[in-house]
């Protein structure tokens, strides 16, 4: 721990430093941004959406995307442009200029941790007698061996520490340590642009200063990741705060230019002053300029202090990552139909041959006996959630437990299309009704068991677990059928009709019970299913067992197989808050159990000999 008697020496120390930011300047290479476009084909071989490649203009127009490198997370960072520097802020930063990317990046999520390092030193060819090359505890009431110790030749964090940031880093350290992962430092331009965005906003979460958003400590740092809601655009945490962050940019004046020299890696210039972005825990009440998103700090590569730390970049490669997971293939698909089979039965080629995105397919629609379904064209999505859309969702509930049984988001495929019904089924169809009665609204208070029945008597099925999600995610794994971020026109939720906790008063769908089914076609899936959020939850045919989901491992049981076993319901329904209609969402329940909220609509195979499209 920290001593509070150092206190005033590290104030001194910080005011000596920004003061060196506002002193003369002093002097990149190829290590920064690409300047050769990255086409929307590379994109989407590597699995990822194409204004990765294309380039966004807006903050908003990314979802964060996390892959692991080797075991650590990084986040993608989208191609397009940036305002950098700021006409108020230190003189350091001026001119502000425009900077743009041409080609994505990555870069980690969080600050390089004890553990992370660890394996470093563990991972080097001979034996770490002591970590001074790359760490130097700084002050002189601070032991040691602050954050790692060796025993019996291997180096482990202390208790505790593992998941901390690492301090006291020398910018030889970080260099190093990087180019171990095969990484490198960020340029100073990527650092902000992954701070900031297109918006270029002036912290990560905005232009105000938040302090629940923010590390701010007088004593031990906390674990990386402590303030989820302080994530910048890209999912990026503790970029305001918590440590000064190492780049490999030498400090030379605005405007930035990746040409000049000022990129020059540790064999070109091993003693040119060095930038530190972000600032650190210690910010005093009222002066928050040193963690603004603009901030510029520079010092020695051979200077280490206790606020000193460090994230590693890397550069996109098409051939090697897909978000979600270190690396994955597609999982090889051989479509049970041919396009010429689909064009004969008046469909889309690529209702059989697949679908790469949700808007490559138009919403196709049948009727079975009166009752409409939708066409789920082949195809392939990530089911379940990332990280970086669990931090998403953390926005909306901050209790990172809730998501958990959601991962690891894995690839799912299909090899033929199938059908599902356009909307939930109502008393009409059903016949009788449960608790609200009109013909139009969703036949609710049904067991699962009733619900299985049903739809076998009607030559259907309830959809699997893995053909719910995918109809209302699709190829873009959104998180909402309409999109990633919530919309409380767009459903039938917990709004200011509903008296339930988390109810959010600001919205009025108005309806006090369950909605007539479409009545929100603004909040249909890709494939134009409505209502697969909010309004009732739905009973699908599985039992929720961990990802990855395996169809074959016993979930899918029937009920002659498993009548006893806890069933899933999809969806959300008419009393439940934002975070709980996302189309990734898990829940189970009795298979007996019939209440108010729980309804279903029905699934069926794809046959060739259906025809007779609308």
């Amino acid at each position: 721990m920290k001593s509070t008697g150092n206190l005033a020496s590290y104030v001194l120390c910080v005011l000596l430093l920004v003061s060196a930011v506002w002193g003369p300047p002093s002097l990149i290479n190829a290590h920064a941004q690409a300047t050769d476009p990255a086409p929307a084909a590379a994109c989407a071989a590597a699995g990822l959406p194409a204004s990765a490649c294309d380039g966004i203009s807006a903050n908003n127009e990314w979802t964060p995307l996390v892959s692991e490198f080797d075991g650590v997370e990084m986040v993608l960072v989208p191609a397009g442009c940036f305002s950098m520097g700021n006409e108020i802020g230190f003189r350091g930063e001026q001119p502000v200029h425009q900077i743009c990317f041409e080609q994505p990046f990555w870069i980690d999520r969080t600050e390089v941790t004890v553990g992370q390092f660890a394996r470093f030193l563990n991972g080097q060819d001979t034996p770490v007698e002591n970590y001074e090359r790359w760490l130097q505890p700084w002050g002189v009431t601070e032991p040691p061996n602050v954050q790692l110790a060796r025993q019996d030749g291997v180096w482990a964090p202390l208790p505790g520490k593992g998941n901390r940031p690492l301090e006291s880093v020398l910018w030889v350290g970080a260099a190093e340590y990087c180019a171990w992962r095969k990484a490198r430092l960020p340029g100073e331009a990527e650092w902000e642009y992954a701070a900031r965005g297109p918006d270029g906003l002036l912290y990560p979460w905005g232009d105000e200063f938040i302090a629940d958003k923010a590390v701010r400590v007088y004593s031990l740092v906390p674990e990386v990741g402590s303030k989820p809601k302080g994530a910048s655009w890209v999912g990026a945490l503790d970029m305001s705060s918590s440590l000064f962050e190492w780049v490999n940019s030498v400090y030379a004046p605005y405007p930035y230019d990746a040409t000049d020299g000022r990129e020059a890696g540790l064999e070109s210039d091993g003693t040119s002053e060095r930038v530190l972005r972000g600032g650190s825990w210690y910010h005093p009440v009222g002066m928050y300029d040193d963690i603004t998103t603009t901030a510029r700090f520079r010092a020695s590569p051979h200077v280490a202090a206790w606020s000193y730390g460090f994230r590693c970049a890397r550069s996109f490669d098409p051939g090697q990552v897909a978000p979600g997971g270190a690396q994955w293939q597609e999982p090889a698909v051989v479509p049970a139909f041919s396009a010429p089979e689909c064009l004969a039965a008046g469909l889309p080629e690529v209702a059989c041959t697949g679908v790469s995105s949700n808007d490559l397919w138009t919403p196709v629609i049948r009727e079975f006996d009166g009752i409409p379904m939708v066409l789920v064209p082949a195809g392939c999505f990530t089911m379940g959630s990332t990280e970086a859309q669990i931090q998403d969702a953390m926005i909306l509930l901050d209790r990172e437990g809730f998501y958990r049984d959601e991962q690891p988001a894995h690839r799912q495929c299909f090899s033929e299309p199938f059908w599902i019904d356009l909307y939930e089924v109502t008393n009409g169809q059903y016949g009788s009704c449960g608790w609200w009665c009109r013909d139009a609204q969703p036949r609710e208070s049904v067991t699962w068991f009733e619900a299985d029945r049903y739809c076998r008597a009607h030559g259907a099925r309830l959809p699997t677990e893995v053909e719910w999600e995918y109809a209302a995610r699709g190829p873009d794994s959104l998180a909402f059928p309409w999109g990633n971020r919530f919309d409380g026109t767009r459903l039938n939720f917990c709004d200011v009709n509903c008296l339930n906790p988390g109810s959010d008063l600001s919205t009025d769908d108005g309806y006090r019970s369950t909605s007539p089914v479409g009545s929100y076609p603004a909040g249909a899936s890709w494939v134009g299913a409505q209502d697969m959020a909010g309004n009732v939850w739905e009973w699908i045919g599985g039992i929720l067992q961990t990802y990855p989901y395996v169809s074959d491992d016993g979930r899918e049981a029937t009920a002659e197989d498993d009548s006893t076993s806890l069933r899933m319901v999809r969806g959300g329904a008419r009393l439940d808050p934002s975070y709980v209609v996302r189309s990734a969402n898990r829940n189970e329940r009795p298979p007996t159990e019939s209440t108010a909220l729980y309804g279903f609509r029905c699934a069926r195979p794809f046959d060739l000999a259906d025809v007779g499209w609308q």
